[in-house]
């Protein structure tokens, strides 16, 4: 992955780090990415895709969502626009071996993937791409 742009502003306009309470408290956005990034780090796989076999349905939705956000706002750190993805966030997530950049995989065990047929997810990669 690239490395971490310049000084765009995020989340608070802050990059380089956490974010505190006015009482000096770690900012509960803060704690949510923290506990968010943990549940994630466990089903990195070393290729980068995501194993979600161990996770029940809610905890699978919620790492889809977390991981498809960090990506995005990856993309956003790209182009030099405001996101919260910190340069600690960055470091963080690509210390793990994270892919910013969707890596398709199995889901969840046994699974193929999307319902869709082979020509119904060519389409969908061409409009992504």
């Amino acid at each position: 992955p690239s490395s971490p742009s310049k000084e765009a502003a995020g989340g608070d306009g802050n990059r380089s780090g956490r974010r505190t309470t006015a009482n000096g408290k770690v900012h509960p956005h803060d704690r949510k990415w923290r506990r968010n990034f943990r549940r994630l780090k466990r089903i990195i796989r070393p290729d980068g895709s995501l194993d979600y076999s161990s996770l029940s349905i809610d905890d699978e939705r919620r790492m889809k969502n977390f991981s498809r956000q960090q990506r995005r706002y990856f993309r956003m750190r790209e182009k030099d626009e405001a996101t919260p993805l910190t340069d600690e966030r960055y470091g963080l997530l690509a210390g793990t071996g994270f892919s910013f950049v969707h890596v398709r995989g199995t889901g969840r065990a046994g699974s193929r993937g999307s319902k869709k047929g082979a020509v119904g997810q060519e389409a969908a990669r061409r409009r992504t791409t």
